[in-house]
């Protein structure tokens, strides 16, 4: 029996992504628009459709031709999309990347809080920030994490590397 992808259930994206930008654990992933089509393995979304704003998207895992009955629902959310404010689209970047002891932040946010995950969507840590716009990873065993960034406008996940 074929188990669920793994990952991170709340995800962001930027304007013009398509499915293959969401970050999900497994092989043969395939994804769905509702959880009934995931479990039924009917009406299968192509990996170029675009993403929907705070929409979830229902991902299965197929390893040697058999398929996941049960799904990882994935919500797709980017706060940004849909507000006039041009200022509300400032990004917060991390640098540098691939990463050996210091992650560095970029953008005006406001940080107040980080989690850092390990790919297959496992909590790794978790910092409470007051405005750093650094933050230490040597203790981060060599491998790609996802890091959500907390701000007061929203959450910022991205995927970075520990060298």
């Amino acid at each position: 029996m074929v188990n669920a992808p793994t990952g991170i259930t709340t995800q962001t994206f930027n304007s013009g992504d398509t499915l293959s930008a969401l970050v999900v654990n497994g092989q043969g992933i395939k994804w769905y628009a509702t959880a009934t089509d995931a479990t039924d393995h009917i009406n299968a979304l192509p990996m170029t459709t675009l993403i929907v704003n705070n929409k979830t998207y229902y991902a299965t895992e197929t390893i040697g031709g058999c398929e996941s009955k049960t799904s990882l629902a994935v919500l797709a959310y980017n706060d940004t999309l849909g507000v006039n404010n041009p200022s509300s689209n400032i990004k917060l970047q991390i640098y540098p990347n691939p990463v050996n002891d210091v992650l560095h932040f970029s953008g005006e946010e406001k940080i107040t809080k980080i989690v850092i995950m390990s790919i297959d969507g496992k909590k790794v840590s978790e910092k409470t920030m007051s405005n750093e716009r650094k933050l230490n990873v040597h203790t981060l065993i060599q491998g790609t994490y996802l890091i959500n960034i907390f701000t007061d406008k929203g959450v910022q996940t991205i995927k970075f590397i520990k060298k």
